[in-house]
């Protein structure tokens, strides 16, 4: 167990007029299934020509988007994460040679199926997506699910002051002095991924935590 307990008025016996505190841990964690998912994935586009180059990749992106569309994903959960242009150089004894522009339209889709993760991958190479690099899992409304963590990291330090405050034979308030919540974490799952195939691919989402921590300090007394 983590806790520690110290006499913070003066080394006598603590009394109802003199408690001393006790101070605990306690940590709650709940397990849930993930029910949204976030894919980033795009179109890249190299040419001589900046024309031809913008041209191609915005074709590319409509046939992208239209066919997401066609799988009931909203038009608001297709979302442009980033649109740049760069010039591509070779480099051939030493002297560096212009290849031509990169058109790089990468786009983030929310999907609250996680089931047609795939589907949606494939049905985007298919139509013109070129690269993949990230599928993340996680839970909306998270704040749910950490309140019932929150809950539970309390409990475990009521039960962590009981035992002890037995243990070593004193009366223990069990109104807590002082509740400190400490750190939360959340932990999504993620897949990092680089594809180009038109083959659909399994996913599994496994499971995800969210945890709560809390200090909680207690006066007893003899």
């Amino acid at each position: 167990m983590n806790y520690d307990y110290s006499m913070i008025q003066s080394p006598r016996v603590p009394t109802r007029n003199h408690p001393s505190i006790l101070k605990v841990y306690g940590e709650g964690k709940v397990n849930i299934e993930p029910n949204v998912a976030y894919i980033t994935l795009g179109v890249i586009t190299i040419h001589e020509s900046l024309n031809t180059a913008l041209s191609e990749n915005g074709l590319a992106s409509s046939r992208v988007i239209d066919a997401l569309l066609q799988l009931q994903i909203d038009r608001e959960h297709i979302q442009t994460k980033e649109f740049h242009v760069n010039m591509e150089y070779d480099y051939e004894n030493g002297k560096q040679i212009f290849r031509g522009y990169r058109v790089t339209h990468m786009m983030i889709i929310q999907s609250n199926n996680i089931s047609n993760i795939g589907q949606i991958v494939d049905k985007a190479i298919s139509n013109g997506a070129n690269y993949v690099s990230n599928i993340q899992f996680t839970v909306l409304q998270s704040d749910v699910y950490y309140e019932k963590a929150l809950r539970m990291a309390l409990q475990n330090a009521q039960k962590k002051a009981s035992s002890t405050a037995e243990t070593i034979g004193v009366s223990l308030h069990r109104t807590p002095e002082r509740i400190t919540e400490l750190t939360s974490t959340s932990t999504p799952q993620t897949m990092i991924n680089t594809m180009v195939s038109n083959v659909e691919f399994p996913t599994e989402p496994g499971m995800l935590s969210v945890s709560a921590r809390v200090e909680v300090e207690y006066t007893y007394f003899s």
